[in-house]
Parts: structure tokens; sequence; C-alpha cells
């Protein structure tokens, strides 16, 4: 339109906005590596720190860390709700979104380590309650 009223073509929109918004998101997903690594590293202290309250503190503690995977696994139906309630699979996510999806999988997989991790710590390393929380109940053999 703007090209028949004044005769020329106005310049295309630049691209830096989403360039700097994928480097942005790119750049958290990197650091999201070395801050797993730390959690790793330390999950003999954090163990150890809660090696004398119940099992259900440590636990607790360890909630956070299942809201990037219920995020990755639920992304479809949020990004559906946020274009007006359209369907959309779960596999174009990826395809449209790209960096984000890219950095959600990056710092879900940096979770589930340190979850990992801290969990095997706090039933190798913690007090039998620990353990006996994760034990089955030792079945009896009297029959009613």
């Amino acid at each position: 339109m703007e090209l028949i009223d004044s005769g020329g073509a106005s310049e295309p929109p630049s691209n830096a906005g989403p360039l700097a918004v994928d480097a942005v998101l790119l750049t958290l997903a990197a650091a999201g590596v070395p801050a797993a690594w730390r959690g790793v590293r330390r999950a003999a202290d954090w163990a150890r720190a809660r090696g004398d309250r119940p099992w259900r503190t440590g636990s607790v503690r360890l909630l956070p860390y299942a809201v990037p995977p219920l995020l990755l696994a639920t992304l479809h139906e949020v990004i559906g709700w946020l274009f007006g309630g359209r369907d959309v699979a779960w596999f174009q996510v990826p395809y449209l979104f790209t960096s984000f999806w890219a950095a959600l999988v990056a710092v879900t997989l940096a979770c589930a380590v340190v979850v990992s991790a801290r969990v095997v710590r706090l039933l190798t390393s913690s007090p039998a309650s620990y353990r006996q929380a994760a034990e089955p109940p030792p079945e009896s053999d009297a029959h009613p």
C-alpha cells in the first residue's frame, strides 16, 4: 500500500529483537550447565544438612525442581492458550519456539541431574528415616 501511495517501499523490519531474545535464552540455557554441576557437587553437603530432619522436609525442598519438567510436558497447552485456545501439538513447539524450547530442555535436564544426585546422597548418607521411607514395608506371613 505504501509503495502505491508514496512511490517508495519502506525498509524491511529489523530482526534484532528476536535475535537478542534467542541469544539471551540460549545464554541462560548454557548457564544451567555450570549451575547443575555445582548442584551435583554440593549434593553431599545438601544431604548432610537435611540428615537430622524428617524425609518430608527434604522432599519439599526438591519440589521447585519439578517446575521445568512440568512446564516442558505441558508447554503445548500453554502455547495453545496463549494463541487464543488453538490446538498446538507438542511436536510443533520446538519448531515455533526453538530457542525457548532448547533452553527449557536444558534446564529440565539440569533439574533432573541435580534431583537425582541429591536423592542418591540422601538415601546413602542419611539416617535410617530416609532409607525407611524409600523402602517398601516388609510383608507379613499372616493371612486374615
